[in-house]
């Protein structure tokens, strides 16, 4: 998760209501906004960071990954209280927030897929499974190369005779590495920096209510 800190002092329209407005409206229209800004940084996130940055996210279920969680403020009694977490559900994707190295836990090496184990889409082809499967059945095999160990498939021809003829080209399904390092392709932080001007907005729009809430009740009490 990432820890996001909420200048409400820096906003001058925010600051204002902070001096006039009661408390209680004034933590109720915060925790609206919170959320409103908790959905705004994780759209920008998505589309700017994930469908249109390094990462290229492709499927619906991985972009829904990444969330954001306000405080209720119904349990709240001031502002300080009121907390915004922007984070991923999907543990492997918290790697592209810091940058590192990835190892295997079990198995001697990471199993990485190429292309040719992929649609043109980017869905993978085959499951874990199925790559083991086909290396015992023969239907691809482990080749050594200079850069490490790749699992590919070979391709046959016929001699003029009908005998099985090896060709040395192959398709490379996966790459065999003993530990794979990972750079830093997200940032929540720097995402939610690049969104200041709307935090801004929203969060005066939220002061600006909570004054009008105020005002309003005075008028109907006199």
């Amino acid at each position: 998760m990432a820890d996001l800190v909420v200048r409400y002092d820096q906003i001058p329209r925010f600051a204002r209501a902070m001096k006039l407005a009661a408390s209680e409206t004034l933590v109720r229209e915060t925790g609206r906004a919170l959320n409103l800004i908790g959905k705004s940084d994780i759209q920008k996130m998505k589309s700017e960071q994930l469908t249109g940055g390094r990462l290229n996210v492709r499927f619906k279920g991985l972009l829904n990954a990444f969330k954001f969680k306000a405080t209720e403020s119904a349990g709240a009694s001031s502002i300080s209280q009121l907390d915004l977490d922007e984070y991923t559900g999907v543990k492997m994707f918290r790697i592209f927030q810091t940058g590192g190295e990835i190892s295997p836990r079990r198995a001697r090496t990471l199993t990485v897929l190429a292309p040719g184990a992929r649609t043109a889409g980017g869905k993978r082809k085959y499951s874990m499974k199925e790559l083991r499967d086909m290396i015992r059945s023969g239907a691809a095999e482990i080749i050594p190369t200079r850069n490490g160990p790749v699992v590919a498939t070979p391709e046959f021809k016929t001699t003029k005779k009908g005998k099985l003829r090896r060709q040395s080209r192959i398709t490379v399904l996966a790459y065999l590495r003993p530990r794979v390092g990972e750079q830093k392709r997200i940032d929540f932080f720097g995402n939610f920096e690049a969104n200041a001007a709307e935090h801004e907005r929203i969060l005066g729009e939220a002061g600006d209510r909570a004054i009008g809430k105020m005002i309003d009740g005075e008028e109907g009490g006199e």
